[in-house]
């Protein structure tokens, strides 16, 4: 008898041992899932913020300034100002617009699997989605 229940008890601690294993590596792998489109989406947001930190006008008088501290004697033209703009667009990351909307992109499918909601809050950001579709011809010229 004390064998029949030693295996039935052995058998059910074994059971809860293997559920409680697989819930734990379901569950990290959801995590780490997780973190990698957060990732995804942080590093494309990144860009964009920093693009548009370089592409201010704050940033551009900045510049000019720093040259007429350091070059007091230089004479700066009168379109450099929007050469520099122009000089900056061509510098920035967001000219890869193809490959932030592959990781934007990538990153709400991702979501999608753990999150439905807030993937489905993230891709209907049309001004987002829009921007980074748009080809980089049509938006500056």
């Amino acid at each position: 008898m004390i064998p029949i229940i030693s295996i039935v008890i052995g058998a059910f601690l074994g059971s809860i041992i293997s559920f409680v294993s697989f819930r734990y590596k379901e569950r990290k792998a959801v995590h780490s899932k997780l973190n990698q489109s957060l990732f995804g989406l942080l590093s494309v947001w990144n860009e964009i913020s920093a693009s548009s930190f370089l592409l201010s006008e704050e940033y551009v008088d900045a510049y000019i300034s720093c040259i007429k501290r350091k070059l007091p004697n230089e004479v700066i033209p009168e379109g450099f100002k929007s050469d520099m703009f122009i000089h900056n667009l061509k510098l920035m990351p967001i000219n890869n617009r193809i490959e932030l909307y592959g990781k934007y992109n990538m990153s709400v499918d991702d979501l999608s699997m753990i999150d439905p909601l807030l993937a489905f809050e993230l891709s209907n950001n049309t001004l987002l989605v829009g921007f980074l579709k748009k080809n980089q011809r049509t938006l500056f010229w």
